[in-house]
């Protein structure tokens, strides 16, 4: 069986990784790490994932709130915002996407205290070579646990890695 951690934005493509990892018979998700990204605030992209877990079903699974912007570069206010190319759409399309992306109903269950950097850190050091750290959005909690802790390297199984934009700032946001 194998052991994941998930570290996800909470876009579309991380909402069904959710799914699949928290359903999934071959693999052990021990907890779901977030990032801002594509879905907006720390806040949101959080009680997403704590919604699609409810879901599935799966309130057993911690989640960890994690970096709500990249380590340099990004306001706040910048982070915060979600994807903007619905103003174009609306332009195009009227009133049918007035409603696009918002605001996470209010989660059954609050996030896993702690932060996600901390929980990476953790659960890879104190079972090493046995975690694979998955990171479906932006590498920032990734990047600052590998900071902290320069051993995490030798102790992960593996880091799987959605991406491959390596000379635009983001995909779409920051």
């Amino acid at each position: 069986m194998e052991r994941i951690i998930l570290d996800v934005d909470s876009a579309g493509d991380d909402i069904l990784a959710v799914l699949f990892a928290a359903i999934n018979p071959k693999l052990r998700l021990e907890g779901v790490t977030t990032v801002t990204g594509a879905a907006g605030p720390i806040e949101q992209v959080t009680n997403v994932v704590l919604n699609t877990l409810t879901l599935a079903g799966r309130d057993d699974i911690p989640v960890h709130a994690g970096a709500w912007r990249p380590i340099v570069g990004n306001a706040k206010a910048d982070m915060e915002a979600p994807v903007h190319f619905e103003k174009r759409l609306v332009a195009r399309f009227g009133d049918r996407l007035k409603k696009f992306n918002p605001p996470a109903p209010t989660p059954v269950r609050q996030a896993t205290p702690g932060h996600a950097v901390d929980f990476i850190i953790g659960t890879v050091m104190a079972n090493p070579g046995e975690i694979t750290l998955v990171t479906t959005g932006p590498l920032t909690n990734a990047a600052m646990a590998l900071l902290q802790e320069p051993g995490l390297t030798g102790a992960l199984k593996r880091l799987i890695v959605l991406g491959g934009n390596f000379q635009t700032p983001g995909n779409i946001t920051p």
